[in-house]
């Protein structure tokens, strides 16, 4: 009885003694042990699985014993199995990236195509508008003007055109720009803007005699008139002549010697027979 007493307090001094670096050493050895063994009784498990079988004897009784045991054959087999298996997923892995990379590199062509072709997309959109803008301007399809003035010429048409067309509008003002320009480009008449306007000391056009031709002041629209008159837009129907339409009747001069073309907004058109 006292040695068994001895013996308990021995271990028990044992365990007193065992530091937490000692304690955990001892953790470690005991899991893998338990490791170790689990692997060991399911090795002998799994070794009995194979498809030949062996014949043994139990002690004392005589019964004989049918046990399995895998051949080299068996063991090649199932190598090939894994190896195709791992082979199999190797490539579904290379296959996935692939797909993942090339996905990737698409989708950074496409960007960039949007980019490109956001801008083409852009100018396209632009110069349709401003064909758009040129077209609701000018009636005739012209792209350099039809005549070329000096800054001279150009002034003193659109003064000219502000004041037979005080008030008017846009279309009465281009009227009497394509008058003015019919007469530069008709062999009876002068051929430059300024001597056209000035013709017979200015008694061709009522506002340079009563000399509201130098007092008018220019408007936006007189300046539009003469630019679209220039790069073409005409209603004249080639008239060479205009008056009020109070001073256009069956006895006036434009009447008896002129052929009358149309009437618009106040004026009567004339030109030669």
């Amino acid at each position: 009885m006292k040695n068994i007493f001895s013996l308990f307090n021995g271990v028990f001094g044992f365990f007193k003694t065992i530091t937490k670096s000692m304690y955990r050493r001892c953790a470690i050895i005991a899991s893998g042990s338990a490791v170790i063994a689990v692997v060991c009784l399911n090795s002998t498990c799994y070794g009995g699985g194979g498809k030949n079988n062996v014949v043994s004897t139990r002690a004392g009784t005589g019964q004989a014993v049918v046990q399995d045991e895998e051949t080299d054959d068996d063991i090649d087999e199932e190598n090939m199995v894994f190896t195709s298996l791992i082979n199999d997923t190797e490539q579904d892995i290379h296959s996935s990236v692939s797909a993942l990379i090339n996905a990737a590199a698409m989708n950074i062509d496409i960007q960039e195509n949007i980019l490109k072709y956001s801008c083409v997309y852009a100018d396209v959109n632009d110069n349709a508008k401003e064909t758009v803008s040129e077209e609701a301007l000018v009636s005739a399809d012209y792209i350099n003007p039809i005549i070329t003035l000096t800054d001279e010429e150009y002034n003193n048409l659109v003064r000219i055109v502000e004041a037979e067309a005080t008030g008017l509008d846009i279309k009465a003002k281009i009227l009497v720009a394509n008058v003015v320009i019919n007469r530069v480009f008709s062999k009876d008449f002068p051929d430059n803007v300024t001597e056209v306007i000035f013709q017979g000391n200015g008694a061709q056009f009522q506002p340079v005699m009563d000399g509201r031709y130098y007092s008018v002041e220019l408007t936006d629209t007189s300046y539009e008139a003469v630019d679209r008159a220039l790069i073409g837009e005409d209603y004249s129907e080639g008239a060479l002549f205009f008056a009020a339409s109070a001073s256009a009747g069956g006895e006036s001069w434009f009447a008896i010697h002129l052929k009358r073309l149309f009437e618009y907004n106040g004026h009567v058109f004339f030109g030669y027979y």
